[in-house]
């Protein structure tokens, strides 16, 4: 790594240049990742990109020039097809605790996005009811409610069921009217 950085406690602080914005950012890394970063030939650059988000890449020297690296991938070995999510949604801070790798379905549900409800994945209708729209396994759910309380649980309970935190109900509110 050809970066300036500073240990501080169980943290890496680099410094990155931003072209785009014409100053240098901090961009923050686990001490354990030290050895990894410093083993690559590589000036690590930081760089707007889709919806305004500042990622951190880099183009490798040496042997492997023109080879392009993205941090955030780079330090957590995320294979193809595979998101890399910032849990705390700041891509400066490429700490352990903050990434995890994750489907693209899981990543969307963590996207932050203002809607009409304030609540995750809840969004107001023309018609006045409360639309409930998360990105599944197999999928999109999507349901109406009259009340936004029910279209909440209903959103918290389905995005529980995708991370597999909670079964799914073995039988639906249809199938208990017809016996």
């Amino acid at each position: 790594m050809k970066n300036e950085y500073k240990v501080i406690g169980d943290i890496v602080k680099i410094v990155v240049p931003c072209p785009t914005i014409d100053q240098d950012l901090i961009c923050r890394v686990s001490l354990s990742k030290l050895p990894k970063l410093l083993a690559v030939p590589i000036l690590w650059k930081a760089y707007k990109g889709k919806g305004g988000l500042i990622y951190v890449t880099g183009r490798l020297l040496g042997e492997y020039k023109g080879k392009t690296l993205i941090m955030h991938r780079f330090l957590t070995d995320a294979p193809t097809g595979m998101k890399v999510d910032h849990d705390n949604h700041n891509t400066l801070d490429n700490t352990d605790d903050n990434l995890k790798v994750v489907t693209n379905a899981q990543n969307s549900r963590n996207r932050q996005k203002p809607n009409s409800s304030g609540y995750m994945n809840v969004t107001k209708t023309r018609y006045n009811t409360w639309e409930v729209k998360v990105m599944g396994i197999k999928g999109k759910h999507r349901a109406c409610f009259k009340e936004l309380i029910d279209a909440v649980m209903d959103a918290s309970t389905y995005r529980k069921i995708c991370d597999g935190i909670v079964n799914p109900p073995r039988t639906s509110i249809k199938d208990e009217t017809r016996s």
